[in-house]
């Protein structure tokens, strides 16, 4: 066999396995896409977490409007960098909240889309506002509630992990650039914690409320035969 095939012949089994890989990624969602919708009490669910989600955003921007001193002098961001941030984020909360009187369909796809979102903007923010105060990181546990309770257990502690890695990173890579343990290492891992355990907890309580709604229904159904 001559170089070019055998090199041909180890691509193949690398390439074959990037198209399963991404096959199954389709596979996944279009399955997240076409799962039916929820009964009512995860309906009401949603409109609860976008209430929240609005609220949540509405204190962030209050929060960078406070005036500060000596922001620029301590390496923090100013006014702007931290409202062309906040900004978006309540937009975005706000129209996720009118959606939600509206829009009854594809429950798990948008429900997904919304804690990725969450992650993202409230992933940023806590990069930007965690130098001003560490208690930022409770704004975390949004999307962290809304995956638990509105989502399968796994998609609720892959947010749960990602919100923890969000709160310690940067206590992780002080700890590596100074050698020495930082000070925000324990509480960042504490938050962590509480992510985990609230994301089970949520989940738990909601899906059992969720079968006895199912139940419910079902013995109504059988009581009208």
């Amino acid at each position: 066999m001559t170089p070019e095939a055998s090199g041909a012949a180890r691509a193949t089994p690398s390439g074959a396995r990037s198209l399963l890989s991404r096959l199954n990624a389709w596979r996944a969602l279009r399955s997240v896409w076409l799962e039916p919708d929820p009964p009512e009490f995860q309906w009401r669910l949603l409109r609860y977490f976008a209430f929240s989600r609005a609220a949540v955003a509405l204190v962030l921007l209050l929060f960078v409007m406070v005036p500060r001193e000596h922001n620029e002098a301590a390496g923090l961001p100013n006014s702007e960098a931290l409202l062309s941030l906040t900004l978006p984020y309540l937009a975005m909360a706000l129209l996720i909240l009118a959606a939600a009187g509206w829009w009854r369909t594809r429950f798990q796809f948008r429900v997904r889309l919304d804690v990725v979102l969450d992650l993202l903007f409230l992933g940023l923010a806590y990069a930007t506002l965690s130098r001003l105060s560490a208690s930022v990181a409770m704004v975390l546990l949004v999307p962290v509630l809304a995956a638990g309770a509105l989502t399968s257990l796994l998609f609720a502690l892959f947010t749960a992990a990602v919100a923890s890695i969000v709160v310690l990173t940067d206590p992780f890579l002080q700890m590596l650039n100074d050698g020495v343990i930082a000070p925000g290492l324990a509480s960042a891992g504490l938050y962590g914690l509480v992510y985990m355990m609230a994301a089970s907890m949520m989940y738990g309580l909601s899906h059992r409320q969720v079968a006895q709604e199912r139940l419910t229904i079902a013995r109504e159904r059988e009581l009208r035969l």
